[in-house]
C-alpha cells in the first residue's frame, strides 16, 4: 500500500520541486529560460557551422559562451564546451541541459556526419511542437481559469453571503417561507460549509492521481482514457506527435546512411515515459511478429483512427522511414492548429459555464433576497397588533 500510495504521490512532489527549484538553482533557471529559446538557438548555430564547415563545433561554442557569459545560453555554452572536451560530441555535450527529445535526433545525425542539418530540422520541429505546447498550456489555463473562478464564487455566497442573509431573518420565518430557491441556497451553503475539507483533500486527491495516472496508468482503460478524458487525451495527442516527429527525424537518410526503425525505438525507449515505453515496446513486438509489415505495425492506440489508416496508405508505396517523415510533416502543420481550434473551443465552452453559473447563482441571490425582503415585511406586519394590543 505504501509503494502505490508513493507512486501517486512521487510526481506530485517532484513536479512542486522542479516548479521551485529554478529559485534557488542557477542551472534550473538557465534551462527553463533556454529551453523556450532552443528552437532559434539550433537554427542559428546550423547556419553558423554551414558557413564555416572547417570549424570545429567547439569554436562556436566557446564564441557563444564568450560573448554571453551573463545570460543562459552563454553560462550552458560553457558547461557544454567543458564536457565536449570530455566527451568529444556535441549531443553528450548538452544532453542534461535540454529536453531529452531533443537528445536522439542530434545524437544520430552527429553519429552520421551531418550535425548541421540535424540543428536545422530539429529546430523546424521544436518549433512546430512548441506551437502545440502553447495550445495546449491554453487549454489547461482556461481550465484552470474557470475551475478557480468557479471556487471563489461558489465559496463567497456559502459562507458569507447567504448565512448574513439567513442571519438577518426574523425568528418566526424559517427558511422555508423564502421559497424553493432560498432552500436550495441554504442547503448549498451548509453543504459546502460542511464538507470544504473533503472537498480540498479530494481536489488534492484527484489531481495527484491524474498527475500519476497520465504518464504512467497503461491498464485496460487507459485506451478509452486517451479517447475521452481531457488530460488523457492532450497527454497522449502531444507524446504521439512528439514520438512520431522523433522517430522520423532518428530514421531518416543522412550521408546515405539510415538508423533501422527497431534501433531507433531501442534508442528511444530508455527515455521515454511509461506511457510511451509501452506503445514503443508493442511496435516493438509487432515488428518481431510481422518483420515484413510497415504501417500496421504502429497500430497500438498511439495515434487516432485516421492517423493510423494514414501510416498503412503511405506505407504501401513507400518505406517505413518515408512514411514516418510524411506523416511526421503532417503531423507539424495540422496538429496545433488543431489544437488551437480546441484551444477556442474549450475557452468559449469555459466561458458560458462560468456565466451560467454565475448567473444562476447571482439569480438565486436575487429572488432570495426579494423573499427575504416580503418575509421581513409580511413579519412585521403580523406583529403590529400583537404591539398595539400589548
Amino acid at each position: 500500500m505504501s509503494d502505490i500510495l508513493e507512486q501517486i504521490t512521487k510526481p506530485f512532489s517532484d513536479g512542486i520541486r522542479r516548479l521551485f527549484q529554478p529559485l534557488w538553482d542557477q542551472f534550473a533557471r538557465d534551462k527553463m529560460r533556454f529551453e523556450k529559446k532552443r528552437a532559434a538557438f539550433y537554427v542559428d548555430l546550423a547556419a553558423t557551422m554551414e558557413s564555416q564547415p572547417r570549424v570545429n563545433i567547439s569554436v562556436h561554442i566557446e564564441r557563444i559562451a564568450d560573448r554571453y557569459p551573463d545570460e543562459p545560453k552563454g553560462r550552458l555554452a560553457a558547461r557544454w564546451l567543458d564536457n565536449y572536451m570530455i566527451d568529444g560530441s556535441f549531443s553528450e555535450a548538452i544532453r542534461d541541459s535540454v529536453p531529452e527529445e531533443d537528445y536522439a535526433p542530434l545524437m544520430v545525425a552527429e553519429r552520421a556526419g551531418d550535425l548541421t542539418k540535424g540543428l536545422k530540422e530539429l529546430g523546424g520541429v521544436v518549433t512546430a511542437l512548441d506551437a502545440t505546447k502553447e495550445a495546449v498550456a491554453s487549454i489547461w489555463l482556461s481550465t484552470l481559469f474557470v475551475f478557480v473562478a468557479a471556487q471563489i464564487f461558489i465559496g463567497m455566497y456559502s459562507f458569507r453571503i447567504v448565512p448574513d442573509i439567513e442571519s438577518s431573518l426574523p425568528p418566526n420565518v424559517p427558511i422555508s417561507d423564502l421559497g424553493l430557491i432560498a432552500v436550495i441556497m441554504h442547503w448549498m451553503s451548509v453543504s459546502i460549509r460542511t464538507v470544504w475539507p473533503l472537498w480540498i483533500v479530494f481536489i488534492v486527491a484527484s489531481i495527484s492521481i491524474v498527475k500519476w495516472a497520465v504518464p504512467n496508468y497503461v491498464g485496460r482503460w487507459r485506451q478509452w482514457l486517451d479517447r475521452h478524458v481531457l488530460p488523457f487525451r492532450l497527454y497522449a495527442e502531444f507524446q504521439a506527435a512528439s514520438f512520431i516527429v522523433a522517430l522520423a527525424a532518428v530514421t531518416q537518410r543522412v550521408n546515405n546512411k539510415v538508423v533501422s526503425v527497431p534501433k531507433a525505438l531501442q534508442m528511444m525507449e530508455p527515455n521515454a515515459s511509461v506511457w510511451l515505453r509501452h506503445h514503443i515496446l508493442r511496435i516493438v513486438h509487432n515488428l518481431e511478429e510481422n518483420p515484413h509489415g510497415k504501417g500496421e505495425n504502429f497500430q497500438t492506440g498511439m495515434v487516432d483512427r485516421d492517423t493510423e489508416y494514414r501510416m498503412m496508405d503511405i506505407a504501401d508505396y513507400a518505406d517505413v522511414s518515408e512514411m514516418l517523415k510524411q506523416v511526421g510533416g503532417t503531423i507539424l502543420e495540422t496538429a496545433p492548429k488543431e489544437l488551437e481550434k480546441r484551444a477556442k473551443r474549450i475557452q468559449n465552452t469555459s466561458r458560458a459555464v462560468l456565466v451560467i453559473l454565475v448567473v444562476a447563482i447571482q439569480g438565486g441571490f436575487n429572488y432570495m433576497g426579494w423573499q427575504f425582503q416580503d418575509a421581513v415585511s409580511t413579519s412585521g406586519y403580523s406583529n403590529a397588533p400583537a404591539q398595539i394590543s400589548h
